[in-house]
């Protein structure tokens, strides 16, 4: 009797999408006009691209990264005050693991897009801000990367140095 009221227990908090570990993710809303925006890029010494984003109201040097979701360093989303969502994935790439991922939901200004509750992930890039601070090159916050790319029909023009974006079909 006890194993079928768990199983009705769990039917039932699926069938309402109450899920004990995980809240909701918020809807992302793209907002801007349908056609083509360019965005200055920047090129530092070691020929990474990075541009200015605009997170939750305060601008943000974010590095192009055609490999990686969307990541902000830990310490710029507690000086936003954004809440952070624990997950149970683990934070790697190429360097290797880099702790647990966590998550935030942002508002964006890219371009002439705005993105509304978007999800980054959030994770301590301390040890590479402070790598690139010791060898002159630019101060970054995170990156902006692959899923949010493709969204918005990404287009690196090399030759006038500009990340063209689109906003989303409606």
């Amino acid at each position: 009797m006890r194993t079928k009221w768990l199983a009705l227990l769990a039917l039932a908090l699926s069938a309402t999408g109450v899920h004990a570990q995980h809240p909701p993710t918020p809807v992302t809303y793209f907002a801007g006009p349908s056609g083509r925006s360019a965005i200055p890029l920047q090129r530092s010494v070691d020929h990474k691209l990075y541009l200015t984003v605009v997170v939750n109201g305060k601008p943000l040097n974010l590095f192009v990264d055609t490999g990686a979701t969307t990541v902000l360093d830990v310490n710029v989303v507690r000086q936003l005050g954004l809440p952070l969502t624990d997950t149970e994935d683990e934070a790697f790439g190429i360097s290797g693991v880099g702790g647990r991922r966590q998550l935030a939901f942002v508002d964006l200004v890219l371009g002439r897009i705005v993105i509304t509750n978007h999800q980054v992930s959030v994770v301590d890039l301390s040890a590479l801000r402070d790598l690139h601070a010791a060898h002159d090159l630019p101060v970054f916050d995170g990156l902006i990367g692959a899923e949010l790319l493709a969204v918005l029909r990404a287009r690196i023009d090399y030759d006038r140095l500009v990340l063209e974006v689109r906003r989303p079909d409606r």
